[in-house]
């Protein structure tokens, strides 16, 4: 979890891809899920906010390309 959310993602050694055992994809992108629903989202100066604002207008448009990708792949946020 820290290697993809720790500030936002948005650091060249941000962990994007994992590789897993087939025995255990299923319950683990459960558990990824769990967690991810956990991260509290505000602003940046929020004590309590754990993931804030992307760091640029660029890399808003970066994180936009993909999610678009994934939708053109037919991802959507209910399907793996």
């Amino acid at each position: 979890m820290v290697g993809i959310f720790f500030n936002q993602g948005q650091v060249c050694s941000a962990t994007s891809r994992l590789l897993v055992q087939e025995g255990i994809k299923d319950r683990l992108i459960a558990r990824l899920v769990e967690e991810a629903k956990k991260i509290k989202l505000g602003n940046g100066f929020d004590e309590n906010a754990k993931m804030g604002p992307i760091v640029s207008e660029g890399q808003y448009h970066r994180v936009l390309s993909y999610i678009k990708r994934g939708q053109d792949e037919g991802k959507t946020p209910n399907r793996k």
